[in-house]
C-alpha cells in the first residue's frame, strides 16, 4: 500500500509550499517524478491527483505541490 506524506518544504524566503508527495508500497530506491502545476493550477487538480496515484501504481515516488500564490 502506498503512502501519502505532507512534508514541510519552505521557499527562500521563508514561506511554506504546499506539498504531498505519494511514496509507494515497498522498499526503495524509487524512481521519481515532480508534477509541475501549470500557469493557474495548483496540485489538487484531479488530473494531477490521478497522474500522481497512477504513476505511484506503477512504483514511482511522485511530488505535487502549489505554486507561490496559487492553492494553499
Amino acid at each position: 500500500m502506498s503512502q501519502i506524506l505532507h512534508p514541510k518544504i519552505y521557499d527562500p524566503d521563508r514561506y511554506l509550499i504546499s506539498t504531498i508527495v505519494h511514496k509507494p508500497a515497498g522498499k526503495g530506491p524509487y524512481p521519481a517524478v515532480v508534477i509541475l502545476p501549470g500557469f493557474s493550477d495548483g496540485k489538487d487538480e484531479i488530473h494531477y491527483t490521478t497522474l500522481a496515484e497512477l504513476l505511484c501504481e506503477d512504483g514511482y515516488l511522485v511530488v505535487r505541490f502549489d505554486p507561490t500564490g496559487i492553492g494553499e
